[in-house]
């Protein structure tokens, strides 16, 4: 297809997990915590890979702060 980008897993057999948090202040600030990426300037969640050994909620925790 003309004009759009496809991505693809380099190794499909891998699978990994990721995780992604909505940080929400309420009810007077009404503030949603949102990152830009820095490869193609899109706001989104804040998120990652969950490593090997770590809880999804470690996970969640980490990439959080790490952001």
């Amino acid at each position: 297809m003309q004009g759009t980008t496809r991505y693809f897993a380099s190794d499909p057999s891998e699978v990994r997990l990721s995780v992604s948090a909505v940080v929400w202040r309420a009810p007077r600030a009404r503030e949603l915590l949102l990152m830009q990426r820095s490869d193609n300037g899109f706001w989104g969640l804040p998120g990652g890979y969950v490593e090997p050994g770590e809880s999804v909620l470690e996970a969640t925790r980490r990439e959080v702060r790490e952001e």
